[in-house]
């Protein structure tokens, strides 16, 4: 191989974005977003809450937060910062996104029965 040859394919490598770093950026942004969810659903809770009520509505977000936003979203973010483990990062946060989806409509369905 000559070696021109040899740096034109450097170069072409430079200008395309690996695949390790598109996961690293959608896993950013993905776990970013999770992170955003518990302030959603606070500021949801908030506005759709019982104010003569005993605020259990916030057991809500603490639990989603000990039971999603640590275990799962917050390793998910450090080792997508990393760039280390991506596969276990992108499992980690699959799940969790999965388990915040219908966490939301179990919050939303409690918050709706409560007010009809």
């Amino acid at each position: 191989m000559s070696d021109s040859a040899l740096r034109n394919t450097i170069e072409t490598k430079r200008h395309m974005p690996s695949s390790n770093g598109l996961l690293r950026v959608t896993l950013l942004a993905l776990t970013a977003g999770q992170m955003l969810f518990i302030v959603v659903l606070t500021v949801f809770i908030v506005r759709h809450m019982n104010p003569l009520g005993d605020g259990m509505e916030f057991v809500a977000v603490s639990a989603a937060i000990m039971l999603l936003e640590i275990p799962f979203t917050v390793p998910a973010f450090i080792l997508a910062v990393r760039g280390r483990a991506l596969g276990i990062a992108a499992a980690l946060a699959g799940f969790a996104t999965f388990a915040y989806v219908i966490f939301w409509i179990q919050v939303y369905a409690e918050i709706a029965a409560k007010g009809a």
